[in-house]
């Protein structure tokens, strides 16, 4: 949701990248609630929110996660 470097906030709703509202057209609740001030994210570490975002628990509650501790792949939508 945000990489080193740059900045991540919720407000008005909306996850805000470097101030920017980004559309996130996969979420079922388009509203997210709640407010989180802007936090910048420190060097080799990642943000990350789940897509159940009023459900879940992500780097709101527990911050920017290493990015040494992140397992998995990712795959654009054109290599399904």
């Amino acid at each position: 949701m945000a990489v080193a470097g740059e900045t991540v906030a919720v407000k008005d709703g909306k996850r805000n990248v470097n101030g920017v509202a980004k559309k996130e057209p996969y979420l079922k609740q388009q509203f997210i609630e709640g407010a989180f001030p802007e936090e910048k994210i420190p060097p080799g570490s990642f943000w990350a929110m789940g897509d159940n975002r009023n459900q879940s628990g992500d780097s709101r509650g527990f911050g920017p996660v290493e990015g040494n501790k992140i397992l998995g792949k990712a795959r654009s939508e054109e290599h399904k």
